[in-house]
């Protein structure tokens, strides 16, 4: 197999968000769903989706080679646990300052 066979076969994979169960969810050129069973991870185990929904389960494993295109919407995925924090700590400000009469 020459090499331009085998790009032709390889799927690109762009990141278009995290399902409910915080799996991260790739759509590939031909419009199917594929899920990462690992969570993010460095080595990510690819599997399609049941009925192509983005919320549906994960089911069999990529048999296919593959590239992920790009990972910008990843980078503020990653900081997501931190804005969760920092708005925590402006709703104890917020209540504190407030309701709390500063006790």
């Amino acid at each position: 197999m020459n090499t331009s066979e085998s790009m032709k076969d390889t799927l690109e994979l762009q990141p278009i968000g995290t399902d409910f169960w915080s799996r991260p969810v790739y759509k590939d050129q031909h419009g199917h769903l594929w899920k990462d069973i690992t969570l993010g991870s460095n080595q990510p185990d690819l599997c399609s989706v049941v009925d192509n929904a983005f919320d549906g389960e994960p089911d069999m494993p990529i048999r296919r080679p593959f590239i992920i295109l790009s990972k910008e919407g990843q980078a503020d995925e990653n900081k997501r646990f931190q804005y969760q924090m920092l708005d925590r700590y402006r709703c104890d400000c917020d209540y504190y300052l407030g309701y709390g009469n500063r006790n």
